[in-house]
């Protein structure tokens, strides 16, 4: 899967981006959410491109929290501005300040990155679980909303007992919805 993203053109990989956020606007999930999570897209990885739509949702007075790793934890920091981002090792953005949001019990969304999803719901994230114990945190009812390419979207991927499902993933193509009941 990482290869198949890297092959994407720079123009395919940022026109994609750019309909997967269009994509994401639509949904009333989206627009009812007062506090979203989401990844701050890694250009290096072509990780569809979230940063029109983080700084949307920044201008439009939605609390946005971003994911920092601390030890073996994903913690949600809020982020207010782009100019609170810096680089980080490999050129990752991520924010100068790095207190845990107080809010991470009220995300209503989160926009989660992946390497592929099933048909199921069940997400191959990059191997060290993170967002697994950080999805055990959060309320029942956060919406988990994995972003990815359509091609991303496979019949199955491999899984393990401690994996958390989504709710659904956004492609360019649109919304794949899936039934949470085994």
């Amino acid at each position: 899967m990482k290869a198949l993203r890297s092959a994407l053109p720079k123009e395919d990989w940022q026109a994609r981006s750019v309909l997967i956020v269009q994509n994401i606007k639509t949904l009333e999930k989206f627009h009812a959410a007062k506090v979203i999570h989401a990844f701050i897209s890694d250009e290096n990885r072509q990780e569809v491109n979230l940063i029109p739509l983080l700084e949307w949702i920044v201008s439009n007075q939605k609390k946005l929290l971003v994911p920092v790793i601390e030890g073996r934890e994903l913690i949600s920091v809020e982020l207010t501005s782009f100019e609170h981002l810096t680089r980080q090792a490999f050129g990752v953005l991520e924010p100068r300040e790095r207190a845990p949001s107080p809010f991470e019990r009220e995300i209503d969304l989160v926009l989660v990155p992946l390497l592929a999803a099933d048909k199921h719901g069940n997400r191959l994230g990059y191997g060290k679980g993170y967002y697994d114990r950080f999805f055990k945190r959060l309320s029942p009812n956060t919406f988990k909303l994995g972003v990815a390419f359509e091609f991303q979207v496979l019949d199955e991927v491999p899984t393990t007992k401690s994996d958390v499902r989504l709710d659904a993933v956004m492609t360019e193509k649109g919304l794949i919805a899936f039934s949470l009941t085994k």
